[in-house]
């Protein structure tokens, strides 16, 4: 009886020893090709980017996080779009003291689906992702605008090499607004991370679009003639 209660004590305490680290990842615009706008960017929110134009827009977006607890040794996401927009680069800064990145799949993809699979960076020594207001990486996401000129969502979740501390053990980790998940489940704490609405075009495009289009009608009028 003793000897249980003893086995049980010496659990409790080592769990109680553990420390648990967790993370908050935010997105944020960081420019483009041109007639963008960006607001509601930062730690607990989505980034919410307005165009005004039409084809596509060139983002250049940066992923930040503030880990706390212990220091994390690796850390793998999972974007997917809800349009055909793509993500053309791509590049992870591995822990400042030594470690890798890992790169990611189905760039040049286009949605609806994954468009950026696990990517991340990951260390086996060193002390690992530490700190606040931490530059994770940076991509580029080309929004496509369709035909509707529905806004495009992108997701972010947990990839397949997981967010886990130094001790192996899962991470908690939370992606824009999201929820405060597991960085141990696979598909877990998805949340919307980008949101691209398309606007009206600005003045100037309207008007060398109209000029276009009566260039245009005027060299048909001439080759009929």
């Amino acid at each position: 009886m003793r000897i249980a209660m003893t086995a049980t004590m010496l659990t409790a305490l080592v769990s109680a020893s553990i420390a648990q680290g967790s993370a908050t990842v935010w997105f944020q615009y960081a420019g483009s090709s041109g007639g963008v706008g960006a607001y509601s960017q930062g730690p607990g929110q989505t980034l919410v980017i307005e165009t005004a134009g039409f084809g596509f827009f060139d983002l250049e977006i940066e992923m930040w996080a503030n880990l706390t607890g212990v220091p994390l040794y690796s850390v793998n996401t999972t974007l997917s779009a809800d349009t055909n927009s793509l993500i053309t680069t791509m590049s992870m800064n591995p822990p400042a003291d030594g470690g890798i990145e890992t790169p990611a799949g189905n760039l040049n993809t286009p949605g609806p689906g994954d468009i950026a699979t696990n990517f991340g960076g990951a260390t086996f020594f060193g002390t690992g992702y530490t700190g606040n207001n931490l530059l994770l990486g940076t991509f580029t996401l080309r929004a496509v605008r369709n035909e509707s000129s529905d806004p495009t969502n992108i997701y972010a979740r947990v990839g397949n090499g997981l967010w886990a501390q130094s001790d192996s053990q899962p991470a908690d980790v939370r992606f824009a607004a999201g929820e405060l998940e597991s960085g141990g489940t696979v598909g877990a704490a998805k949340a919307v991370a980008i949101t691209v609405y398309y606007g009206v075009p600005e003045p100037g495009s309207i008007a060398l679009l109209v000029t276009g289009a009566l260039c245009l009608l005027n060299r048909r009028r001439r080759a009929k003639n």
